[in-house]
């Protein structure tokens, strides 16, 4: 079995951006089955986050969910985890090829506690990012996983490999059929 730890920006173009006013990916209101899917996924152990990430998504749209989410959901560091944060945020402090900006605003957010926990157990990062090895402004998820050897997915990939499947409603479907 896979497990996935997911990142915020999952959660966050899945319900939508309440700050920009926009629509998710995969609305709870439109789309009830892929938060089901995420809460049976999270009760199975095989989709799970981590406690940053909860802080980063804790919005209006979220919270409630957040909350009744299994408790196991959103990860804590542990020892273990401690130590690949340490490795990762010296290779961090060590890559000239970043600005001290971008090495902060990475190790003050949740994505090297993402990769930390990843790292420490064997799971896949699921996230939007996309690799962008040359930049010096921002560390993006993919390419630190890729230095650490943390397989690193986007959503859609994780999905399929899981087999998910979103179905109308059979009523609806037949209503749809009527015409």
């Amino acid at each position: 079995m896979t497990g996935y730890l997911l990142d915020t920006n999952v959660f966050i173009q899945a319900a939508g951006d309440p700050d920009r006013d926009t629509l998710g990916t995969y609305s709870m209101s439109e789309f009830p089955g892929f938060w089901d899917w995420l809460r049976l996924q999270a009760e199975a152990g095989v989709v799970a986050s981590v406690d940053a990430v909860r802080l980063e998504v804790m919005t209006d749209r979220l919270a409630l969910w957040c909350d009744s989410m299994p408790a196991e959901t959103f990860r804590s560091e542990t020892e273990v985890v401690r130590a690949s944060r340490i490795e990762i945020a010296s290779w961090i402090n060590n890559a000239r090829a970043y600005s001290e900006a971008a090495k902060r605003k990475f190790m003050s957010g949740a994505d090297s506690s993402l990769i930390a926990v990843a790292h420490a157990s064997g799971m896949t990062v699921v996230t939007y990012e996309t690799p962008e090895p040359r930049s010096k402004r921002s560390i993006k998820i993919p390419d630190v996983c890729l230095e650490f050897g943390v397989e690193c997915i986007y959503p859609a990939e994780m999905l399929s490999r899981e087999g998910a499947r979103f179905v109308l409603d059979p009523q609806i479907r037949a209503a749809l059929s009527q015409g």
